[in-house]
């Protein structure tokens, strides 16, 4: 009830502020003539050195073991109860 009667409150005032304020405005209205000019720069000179990575690729044979999943009971923890 009290978030009700505080954003009535809000729309109140905020409906009274734009009521009471009476804005006339005379004349044309027009935009600054700017003008921007620029010289072209110069990049600085860098020299960046890099490690030499020498990449090969060989074919190469993997053993993989090959497992057999089986399931168990679940036991509860006395430690990890939450």
């Amino acid at each position: 009830m009290r978030i009700i009667i505080g954003i009535l409150a809000v729309v109140a005032i905020v409906l009274l502020a734009v009521w009471a304020v009476d804005v006339d405005v005379t004349g044309d209205v027009e935009l600054p003539e700017v003008e921007v000019s620029a010289e072209g720069g110069e990049m600085p000179a860098v020299d960046v050195n890099t490690v030499d990575i020498d990449a090969t690729m060989e074919e190469e044979s993997v053993t993989v073991l090959h497992l057999i999943s089986k399931k168990r009971k679940t036991q509860s923890l006395p430690w990890a109860t939450s």
